[in-house]
């Protein structure tokens, strides 16, 4: 047979292989399917599950959402200053991107500060999207956005805490 041709055999005299291939236009098209089936098996593998983390642009405020590989949703401040309706941005902001995540229960509110920045659009979520557990660090205020807070964390029968050093939370 000569150098590099194909004539019912696959050779290669640098690596010194000769494999038969006599299946002819059959065999390759078998080939083509089983490489096909396998890609696709490989693709469609389970992905394993990943810790996610959504900031939301509420203006000058904050607003972060986490879901955890176990799918508990923390949500992490609710507040601007430069939106369109301070008290809307939870309700009409923050509610929209958790019901797209299928979440109608926040599992954890984290409230870092009582500054209108961080807590305005809470009392809005919070009435929408009742949490579990509300976190708050304990610093008062008399602002009417944080006093609005703690009686929507009330009626909406969430559990509240002040955080603490060392504190973990199983999520």
């Amino acid at each position: 047979m000569a150098r590099g041709r194909l004539s019912g055999h696959l050779a290669s005299s640098r690596l010194g292989v000769n494999l038969a291939f006599s299946g002819g236009p059959r065999f390759a098209i078998l080939l083509v399917a089983i490489a096909t089936v396998a890609i696709w098996a490989y693709a469609l593998q389970p992905v394993p599950p990943r810790l996610e983390l959504a900031v939301l642009d509420v203006g000058e405020g904050l607003c972060a959402v986490m879901r955890t590989p176990k799918g508990r949703t923390m949500v992490v401040d609710c507040g601007t200053s430069s939106w369109r309706d301070d008290a809307d941005v939870g309700a009409k902001l923050v509610v929209p991107y958790l019901q797209s995540l299928g979440v109608d229960i926040i599992d954890v509110a984290v409230l870092t500060h009582p500054h209108a920045d961080h807590v305005v659009g809470f009392p809005g979520l919070l009435e929408l999207k009742p949490a579990a557990l509300v976190l708050d660090i304990g610093q008062r205020s008399r602002s009417p956005h944080y006093r609005r807070f703690l009686k929507v964390v009330k009626s909406c029968g969430a559990k509240y805490r002040i955080a603490r050093r060392g504190q973990s939370i199983d999520m």
